[in-house]
């Protein structure tokens, strides 16, 4: 150790302060400073000379538990032993052999041990301050007894003219505290040794570390700009006790982190870190068609779902617990309007992948750039790893570009890193599309087929109790219910879109119809106008856009281009090429008026 420890010594008595300055003698590397006080007296001693640097501070019995409180020093209580009880009882024996103990917690503790050890007779009074003792020794017996006090016991004793003796402290428990005060001192420089060292390490690696206490107050940061929305983020995000995920990918603005969560505990107290890198994302437009979503966010989807608020997630759930104990990728196939992504969602969060991020890349939506990103860039999703990545309607892409996603699949090994999931929409009466069989054939895909509302139709009453339910709680309407011959109407149709369409004829009829049952007729009057709905329609209901059924065919189509339009940073090619229509029809729709 360099240099000498400098100690700052509290004497309860002034009597100690001698003892204090005559061991001090034995211990060369130390150096003291004592001051005589007790309780509110040492500790605003304490607290005045807090500035001149100590390492330590001793005291005895009440004053050091006071000091330990509001003070950051290691603090060093001087023992008091039954040696010093015993001691105190042979003096005051002179007086009465009826003994009274009135002092802090740890001189009563010492007493209880002569009881049990000697089975010597000691009334015992446990105080804690001036104002404690008062009361105590006013409310006791206390003429009965010969009072063996600490120092505040003692001088309240004196007060009431009552006979007291103090239980001192002699140079050998003074001695221990100094060796105590030494051995904590010495723990004490190798953990700031090994801190240091930590923190190097720390700062020196590839990671940003930001630690935040269980109050999500920041607790250490290697971020040097305090200022970084990362940090609002990961300060919420701390505060999250969810377990199950570990593992994020977070875009902020145009830069994507990469995230791990680890909890550590520090004394009895858990404190979570976060270890972070950071890539700069060039361009929007790179990314277009590429998601990435948490576990809290694919939960969130799943739970306002369709699958999830009518228990349809039921006809599956069995079949993705099986597949979920498999690491072969899976192929999920339906026709349009079977919300194939919220089926996906609830498959990620019931896997053992759930601790890292889901990564959803709908082909609908790549762009030329965005397909470039894909296969091409060093920081593409092809190159993570331990993520479960999700290509949503993969039969969309040319067949050049499957061609080239399969064989990149194979060739970099990503079905072997990561949790792989595609889906394809089916034709009427299909299970699977030829685009989608040889998919599933070359990368050995399991098989999870989501069924077709007109092959359910013995379960629309239970669907449409079930949703209405749910509209009853959303929209804050009180819609009854339906009529046996409505619920007939529909089960004759034919719903051509599926779970999409039947999610918002029922809407439609929540809004129509609040407080009343619905009728046969009230049905019929929507399914008319969702004969209305061309195929370009098909967009918006896989992705849960409401629209306005009571538009006329000419304005429903409008509006259908107008929200593609608007999602394509109104690029015309673009919008036309995903609806399947000409240039010159796309310009009528949207001129026409």
């Amino acid at each position: 150790m360099d240099g000498r420890i400098r100690i700052l010594c509290i004497a309860p008595y002034e009597n100690m302060r001698s003892v204090m300055y005559a061991v001090a003698k034995e211990f060369p590397q130390i150096e003291i400073t004592v001051y005589v006080g007790d309780l509110d007296v040492g500790l605003e001693i304490a607290l005045k000379d807090f500035h001149n640097d100590y390492d330590a501070v001793i005291s005895r019995g009440g004053t050091a538990a006071m000091l330990r409180q509001k003070l950051s020093l290691p603090i060093v209580e001087i023992p008091v032993t039954p040696m010093d009880i015993i001691r105190a009882m042979r003096l005051a024996g002179n007086i009465s052999n009826l003994f009274a103990v009135v002092g802090h917690a740890s001189i009563i503790e010492r007493a209880k041990n002569i009881q049990s050890l000697l089975n010597i007779p000691v009334a015992l009074f446990l105080v804690d301050g001036e104002e404690s003792a008062m009361q105590k020794l006013k409310s006791m017996d206390a003429h009965r007894y010969t009072l063996l006090c600490d120092m505040v016991a003692y001088r309240t004793a004196q007060k009431l003219q009552l006979s007291a003796i103090l239980i001192t402290s002699d140079a050998d428990n003074v001695r221990s505290a100094f060796e105590e005060t030494l051995r904590i001192y010495s723990n004490h420089c190798r953990l700031q040794e090994e801190n240091r060292f930590l923190r190097k390490l720390v700062w020196n690696q590839v990671h940003n570390t930001v630690v935040y206490t269980p109050d999500g107050e920041l607790f250490f940061s290697t971020v040097s700009d305090n200022s970084l929305p990362i940090l609002n983020y990961l300060q919420e995000e701390s505060k999250n006790h969810d377990e199950e995920q570990n593992h994020y990918l977070k875009q902020i603005n145009n830069v994507l982190y990469h995230i791990r969560k680890h909890h550590e505990n520090l004394g009895n107290q858990e404190y979570t870190a976060f270890y972070f890198s950071e890539s700069r994302v060039s361009s929007p437009d790179l990314r277009r068609g590429i998601r990435f979503l948490s576990l809290a966010d694919a939960k969130e989807k799943y739970n306002d779902s369709f699958y999830n608020v009518t228990n349809m997630i039921q006809w599956v759930k069995e079949q993705i617990q099986q597949f979920n104990t498999s690491d072969q990728p899976v192929m999920v196939c339906g026709e349009e309007g079977t919300y194939k992504e919220q089926v996906v969602c609830y498959l990620y969060s019931e896997s053992r992948w759930k601790s890292h991020p889901l990564i959803v890349i709908d082909c609908y939506l790549l762009s030329e750039k965005s397909w470039n990103y894909l296969m091409d860039h060093h920081n593409s999703p092809l190159a993570k790893n331990d993520c479960t990545i999700f290509f949503h309607d993969i039969d969309v892409l040319s067949p050049m570009r499957r061609y080239q996603l399969v064989s990149s699949l194979l060739a970099m090994e990503v079905c072997k890193r990561n949790r792989v999931i595609l889906s394809c929409i089916c034709g009427r009466n299909q299970r699977i599309t030829e685009e989608g069989l040889d998919i599933t054939e070359r990368l050995e895909c399991l098989n999870l087929f989501l069924p077709p509302l007109r092959q359910r139709m013995l379960q629309i009453p239970e669907l449409a109790t079930y949703y209405l339910n749910h509209l009853n709680t959303q929209l804050e309407i009180q819609t009854i219910g339906l009529r046996n011959n409505a619920l007939n109407v529909l089960q004759e149709y034919d719903w051509p879109h599926n779970y999409s369409q039947f999610k918002r004829v029922m809407r439609g009829l929540a809004l129509a119809c609040p407080g009343k049952l619905i009728s046969k007729e009230d049905v019929t009057e929507i399914l008319d106008q969702e004969k209305t709905v061309t195929f370009m329609g098909k967009y918006v209901e896989e992705r849960d856009t409401p629209l306005d059924l009571r538009m006329t065919l000419e304005d429903l189509n409008k509006e259908i281009v107008k929200r593609v339009l608007e999602e394509e940073g109104g690029n015309q090619s673009a919008t036309a090429r995903h609806l399947g229509i000409g240039r010159t029809t796309l310009w009528r729709l949207l001129n026409n008026s």
